[in-house]
Formats: structure tokens, C-alpha cells, sequence
């Protein structure tokens, strides 16, 4: 048997892309055959690996693009897929067997009037129909238990197949990356390239809040860049530090001693476990879905409903506490990939 990972861009950069490229490493270090299906590979390829590339749509909508992804695959399994193939994909196409759902659901924004009027969402929203109700999808596997309860809510006929979330893993630090670089007194983290639906405006406000109580903190801002969120620091400028896009998240995380997510929507949020596994402590919203990974001592979760102040009050008492030289969270790509190993089995022998 052949597992064949499907993902349009297949590298470490981004939540879904390293969920399917840290998942493929560990797979083929266990010995499976493994080939990936993409449009885009730039990163060193995992060992023993064979990647296909096929055609990349760059004219478009996001939901056009997707579609001519799933078009694509389709024509690239009848010239190259084999008998035994096992197709597990992360995107919305037809005809996989396993599909791992990372997003937020588009169809839960059927009740906004904007995006009734938007036909980028009702084509996004027919796309993820056509990939969860597909004849030949035998598991649907979301990446966090809060996602599955939406699935579950939205897709009644998908119950049967709905498997238990398997959530990420996390790459462990080094000893030296579980210090924080504290000259500049304590620090906030906010890290988000979708900082509007991760709740940048909500950090900013506690930030300002905590300011004028008198504390002396400084905001790290990672994923953004200044010329899009200029005016919501308008102020504030010295106590904020920018770093816009980043590679070594490293770098992020031992600037700050807090880190706050609170998103109006979020299937997981790697960034949440991965800063629990430097010793950082969290605050988050309950519409995260990493947020069931926070245990007592770990940080807190508020609802989106708490005012400004309850918000302000955590964060303080969180940042006094502070940032511990020891990992406060652990889960392995490998445990992961051995999640996995063991649905595959199920499905192949018809249990789901």
C-alpha cells in the first residue's frame, strides 16, 4: 500500500502545510510508502519521499484555484495512481479516502448577510460539501475536538465517519530556547498572519488597558506587518515591537512571557501549543481549539463576551506568575504519525 498525502503547498510554513509535512517525515521514518501530491514544493524533501508536482493554478478565486487543485488530482490518478493507493488529503478534492479538516467551517457564516452576497464563500462552502459528502471518504478527521462538534453540527450524514480529532504535534525547543530574553521587563505576544479573525484589536486592547493601570510591558507583534496595523498602535509605538513575517519563530518566543490569542474563530492554533511547550504561559478565547489543550496552571480561557477589564485582569495575573524554564506542554509529531498509523488500519479493515 501506497499513502498518498494530498496538500497544494507541501513545506514547514504554515499550521496545515507543517501538520501534513511533519506528519509525512514521521510516517516515512516508520517505514510506510509515501508519496505527496502538491502544486508547490520548495523545502528539502523528507527521505524517501516521492513528491509529484502537478499544474498550479494562479489565476482566479481561492475556491477556483482549490477546484482546479481537485481537477488536477483526479487526472494526475488516472495517468500515475495505482490499485492500492490510499489517499489522504488536506484540502477540499474528491475521491480521497482520509480527509484531515484544519480549517473553520465556511458554512458556518451561513447566516451573515455579507457572505450570502459573496460568491468566494458560497463557492469555498460548496467545495467543503463536495469533499466531506464524497462517496469515497471513509474518515473525516478534524484537529481539534471543538472542530469536530462543528462538523458534527453542520454534516449530520457525516456522523458515521466523523473520527476523534487528532490535534498537532509540537517540535520541542532546546534548553536555550526555554530562556527568555527578559532585559526589557515582561512582554506580550501576539502572533497572527490573519490577525483580524485572531484578535489582534482584543490584544491591543488589553495591552492599552494595562498601560494605563501603570504596568510597565512591551507588545511583541509577529506575522503582520507595520503598514497594516499602523493605525490600531497609533500611540503606543515605542512599547511595540513589529516583526512582520518570520522564520524563526524562535525569535518570537523569547521575546515574550505571555502569549494572548484570543480569535473569534480558530479550528486550532498551533501557535498557542507550541508557546505552552517553551514555558509560556496563554490566554485565549474559548473559539479556539487548542484551547481544550490548556490544563490548570498552563494559562486561561475566556469567552469572547468577557469585557475588556476580565480580559486585562488574566493577562496581569498570568504575566505574574511568568514564563517557566520548563516545557509546560508536550506531543510529538511521532505520536501523531502513530494516531494515524492506527486509523489507517481501521479504515482498511472497515472500522472507522
Amino acid at each position: 500500500m501506497r499513502v498518498v498525502q494530498v496538500v497544494r503547498n507541501f513545506g514547514p510554513t504554515g499550521g496545515m502545510e507543517e501538520y501534513a509535512w511533519q506528519l509525512t517525515n514521521c510516517l516515512a521514518q516508520k517505514g510506510l510508502s509515501i508519496s505527496v501530491v502538491c502544486e508547490r514544493a520548495e523545502h528539502e524533501m523528507p527521505e524517501g519521499v516521492q513528491i509529484y508536482r502537478i499544474p498550479r493554478q494562479t489565476r482566479g478565486p481561492g475556491w477556483f484555484q482549490a477546484l482546479k487543485f481537485s481537477n488536477n488530482l483526479s487526472d494526475w490518478k488516472a495517468q500515475n495512481g495505482r490499485a492500492t493507493d490510499f489517499f489522504h488529503s488536506h484540502e477540499f478534492v474528491r475521491g480521497a479516502d482520509i480527509l484531515t479538516f484544519h480549517t473553520t467551517l465556511h458554512s458556518s457564516g451561513q447566516n451573515s448577510l455579507l457572505k450570502r452576497f459573496d460568491p468566494s464563500w458560497h463557492g469555498n462552502q460548496w467545495l467543503e460539501r463536495k469533499a466531506i459528502l464524497s462517496p469515497q471518504l471513509k474518515s473525516l478527521v478534524p484537529v481539534s475536538d471543538l472542530l469536530g462538534d462543528q462538523l458534527r453540527k453542520a454534516y449530520p450524514k457525516a456522523k458515521s465517519f466523523l473520527s476523534t480529532a487528532i490535534v498537532p504535534g509540537v517540535l520541542m525547543p532546546s534548553a536555550n530556547n526555554l530562556k527568555s530574553d527578559s532585559s526589557n521587563g515582561k512582554a506580550i505576544g501576539f502572533m497572527g498572519k490573519e490577525w483580524g479573525r485572531k484578535g489582534l484589536r482584543l490584544v491591543i486592547e488589553v495591552f492599552r488597558q494595562l498601560n494605563e493601570r501603570g504596568h510597565e510591558l512591551k507588545l511583541v507583534i509577529a506575522g503582520v506587518g507595520h503598514d497594516e496595523i499602523g493605525n490600531l498602535i497609533e500611540g503606543l509605538s515605542p512599547k511595540v515591537e513589529v516583526m512582520g513575517w518570520i522564520t524563526d519563530k524562535e525569535e518570537f518566543y523569547n521575546k515574550v512571557d505571555l502569549l494572548l490569542h484570543p480569535a473569534k474563530l480558530e479550528a486550532y492554533g498551533m501557535v498557542v501549543t507550541e508557546a505552552l511547550s517553551r514555558g509560556i504561559p496563554v490566554l485565549v478565547s474559548d473559539q479556539v481549539g487548542a484551547s481544550q489543550e490548556i490544563k490548570t496552571g498552563l494559562g486561561r480561557v475566556l469567552p469572547l463576551t468577557k469585557h475588556i477589564s476580565q480580559w486585562a485582569d488574566a493577562a496581569w495575573g498570568l504575566l505574574k506568575t511568568g514564563r517557566t524554564n520548563d516545557p509546560m506542554y508536550k506531543r510529538s509529531w511521532e505520536q501523531v504519525a502513530s494516531e494515524y498509523q492506527e486509523l489507517y488500519a481501521r479504515v482498511l479493515s472497515g472500522n472507522k
